[in-house]
Formats: structure tokens, C-alpha cells, sequence
């Protein structure tokens, strides 16, 4: 099944230039994201927020798994400067607006 998972993770001061890294080294990695941009986060200044479909057994694994594993590498590429921050997941099904599992790495 494919889900749509949504990622929030800081966004640095130079959040222009950061989201064109980041947007660069996802297409390096074949994704092609839904959704990129930066906005408020509900814990204070900025966060980019990535929605890209996901391939997984179920929206557990998506948010476990599946997304950890394909964010990850072109996160650090960019140079953003989020290692050991809070990144947030959340796993829907495509046709269903609903949450279906949200998990904090």
C-alpha cells in the first residue's frame, strides 16, 4: 500500500537556501515529494514539511521504517544541520485524510 507520510524537522536560519538543498538532494535520491516548503511549527520557529508517498506494509512501518530510511541520506546530504534533532512522522493512507500513526525519531 502506498501512503502518504509527512515529515516536519527544523529548518535552519538560511531556510531558503536549506529547502533548496534539501529539495536538490531528494531528487539526487529519486523522490519526488509531494509537498516541500518551510512554515511554523507548532513548537516554535520553523520546520520544513515533506509529504512524499511511501511504499510499506502498513502506516507502522511507513513511519518506523520506510520513511526514516529514505529521508534520511538526503537529509544529512543537505547539510542542514538537523543531526540528532526531532523529526517528526505521520503516515496516511492516500485516500483517507485522516492520521493513521505518527512517530517522533
Amino acid at each position: 500500500m502506498i501512503y502518504r507520510v509527512i515529515l516536519h524537522a527544523p529548518a535552519p536560519e538560511d531556510e531558503d537556501a536549506a529547502l533548496e538543498r534539501v529539495r536538490a538532494a531528494l531528487e539526487r535520491s529519486g523522490i519526488q515529494p509531494d509537498e516541500l516548503r518551510v512554515e511554523d511549527w507548532h513548537e516554535g520557529g520553523r520546520a520544513f514539511h515533506i509529504e512524499a508517498g511511501v511504499e510499506a506494509p502498513s502506516s507502522y512501518h511507513a513511519t518506523q521504517v520506510s520513511a526514516p530510511e529514505l529521508f534520511q541520506s538526503p537529509l544529512i546530504e543537505a547539510e542542514i544541520g538537523i543531526e540528532g534533532e526531532r523529526i517528526d512522522f505521520v503516515a496516511q493512507r492516500y485516500d483517507d485524510d485522516r492520521p493513521a500513526h505518527r512517530h517522533e525519531a
